[in-house]
């Protein structure tokens, strides 16, 4: 009886450590000038990947992390010199063997598919077939990988094997010659057939067109397409998650400048069947699914007139608000997909901007289930006298600065071009730079006490 009693204790003390829920922020000075933005949990920690540079070079780099934050082991891979073409992780997935690939954007001529085997070692790098440059990609159920992104010809999708190799190749996908193509999400449904949501954004006036809803068979053929059309304005979707044979989606609606966060179930033919306005002070960019009938979604909430904090939200799959958590130091830390990991916390990874230009590391978030975090927060980031957020951007940043501050914001492109010049005042200004070409730029605050400098990333809306 006494064996017995010990074994039980011994197994729900085994049982509590397993369900306990250890929440941390941690900033790795590894890396700077870059972006971390893919997560992933594992047996005994988490991984962080990214692209991150060291002086002149860029890495692809892999950072595991124990339960508690500390570094357990770290990995790098030379990108080369690419001067001012910096390049960024745009997907990533894991196939059913367990290894890992990633799709990497601006790389021009360079490898950039990579694929790891389950304990983090580089089985093969290269260029797909017509320089393709995979933008969203899945895994299907038959193991192949279900990509969209742009080749030499036009914008496509392509089935790939799990080494690359295109299994077949759809017909061009439209754009107008004055926008891009930003894809949300692609995925293959129940019965085997593909969906992609997509957004025609127009360069002139960067406004985004309604959300393109697109149907393939199995073997890449069109099968139907169709726009979110509400009543309410037009629907820009950001990111989408499968519930079933429905789906269920985050975006931003625009009738005219006002942005509004909303969460959209739908079917694959885009017949809405729920449209729930979150927040008209918000701007939501990433969904995940708990498990348990949950959704939770992270990006950015306004704090008053034009200042925004990064947060998470988690509420029910009719849109009803369970909790909100601010997330770390407001205007510096760049979100991305949230994890929902076996403990049901949260995991976040990506970028921490400091004072001094180009410096920003690599991060970890990690929450409880209820969102909370450590009250001390990322250490090492000092108070700024002036922000730039959200940074990278898809158009509109916004500049929050002391009050009685007087100055002015000037943007030069890597050449050192001038590329707009506006006053800045009290407060928290917002400015449009939809008009700049995706790509790295260099921003200045002056005013006669001081100049700030940082780079700020204008990239395309995905």
């Amino acid at each position: 009886m006494k064996i017995i009693f010990t074994s039980v204790l011994i197994f729900f003390a085994f049982l509590s450590n397993t369900q306990a829920q250890t929440s941390f922020e941690r900033l790795y000075r590894y890396w700077y000038y870059g972006e971390g933005n893919e997560v992933f949990e594992e047996e005994d920690g988490y991984i962080l990947a990214g692209v991150g540079g060291v002086g002149p070079m860029n890495y692809l780099f892999i950072l595991k992390a124990g339960f508690n934050g500390d570094t357990l082991w770290m990995k790098q891979l030379e990108l080369l010199e690419l001067g001012s073409n910096y390049p960024w992780i745009t997907s990533s997935v894991r196939d059913q063997s367990g290894n890992t690939y990633f799709a990497l954007e601006d790389m021009h001529d360079l490898p950039c598919l990579f694929k790891f085997d389950p304990q983090w070692n580089l089985l093969w790098q290269k260029k797909p077939e017509q320089n393709f440059i995979i933008r969203k990609m899945t895994i299907s159920r038959d193991n192949s990988i279900l990509c969209v992104g742009k080749d030499s010809t036009a914008y496509c999708i392509r089935k790939l094997n799990t080494e690359g190799t295109t299994l077949w190749r759809s017909a061009d996908i439209y754009c107008n010659p004055w926008g891009y193509l930003a894809f949300s999400s692609i995925h293959e449904m129940p019965d085997n057939a593909v969906v992609l949501i997509s957004s025609w954004i127009n360069n002139t006036w960067y406004s985004p067109d309604k959300s393109t809803i697109t149907v393939y068979s199995p073997d890449g053929d069109s099968v139907s397409s169709a726009v979110f059309n509400p009543p309410g304005g037009n629907y820009t979707i950001a990111d989408t998650k499968l519930i079933g044979d429905e789906m269920i989606s985050i975006g931003g609606r625009y009738p005219v400048n006002d942005i509004t966060a909303s969460l959209i179930r739908h079917k694959a033919d885009g017949t809405i069947l729920m449209d729930k306005i979150l927040s008209r002070e918000s701007t939501m960019y990433r969904i995940s699914l708990t498990g348990d009938g949950k959704v939770v979604t992270s990006g950015y909430i306004s704090r008053g007139p034009m200042v925004q904090q990064a947060v998470l939200q988690c509420m029910t799959l009719e849109g009803d608000s369970l909790w909100s958590s601010a997330i770390g130091y407001a205007g510096s830390i760049w979100l991305y997909t949230p994890l929902v990991c076996r403990d049901k916390g949260i995991l976040l990874g990506g970028f921490a901007a400091l004072n001094s230009w180009p410096e920003g590391y690599p991060y970890f978030v990690k929450t409880d289930s209820m969102g909370r975090i450590s009250p001390v927060g990322i250490p090492d980031l000092p108070a700024k006298t002036a922000t730039v957020y959200p940074n990278p951007t898809s158009g509109r940043i916004f500049v929050s600065v002391p009050k009685g501050y007087k100055g002015n914001l000037e943007i030069y492109d890597a050449l050192g071009h001038l590329c707009y010049s506006a006053p800045v005042n009290d407060g928290a200004t917002t400015f449009d730079l939809g008009f700049l070409n995706p790509g790295i730029y260099i921003y200045h605050l002056l005013n006669p006490e001081e100049v700030s400098t940082g780079k700020l990333i204008i990239r395309i809306l995905q």
